[in-house]
C-alpha cells in the first residue's frame, strides 16, 4: 500500500509541474496581480497536487476497471 501513495504522489509532482507551468504562464499572461501572485498560484497547484496525487491515481484506476467491465458488458449483450 505505501508504494501506491509514493506512485500516487510522484504522479502527483508530474501533473502539478505540468498544470503548475500552465497556470503560472495564464496569471502572467493576465497581468493582474504580478509575478507573485503567479508564483503563489502555482504553488498551491504544486501542493494540491502532490497531496491528492494518490487519490487521483485511484480514481482513474477505479474508472479503468469500471469501463473495462462495461464494455465487456456491453459485447456480452450485443454477441449472437
Amino acid at each position: 500500500m505505501a508504494m501506491f501513495f509514493w506512485i500516487g504522489t510522484a504522479l502527483g509532482v508530474v501533473a502539478g509541474m505540468l498544470h503548475a507551468s500552465l497556470v503560472f504562464r495564464r496569471r502572467l499572461a493576465e497581468g493582474s496581480g504580478g509575478i507573485a501572485e503567479a508564483v503563489y498560484f502555482a504553488a498551491w497547484t504544486i501542493a494540491l497536487w502532490i497531496m491528492f496525487g494518490a487519490y487521483v491515481m485511484a480514481f482513474w484506476i477505479v474508472g479503468l476497471i469500471g469501463m473495462a467491465l462495461s464494455r465487456i458488458g456491453r459485447r456480452a449483450r450485443v454477441a449472437p
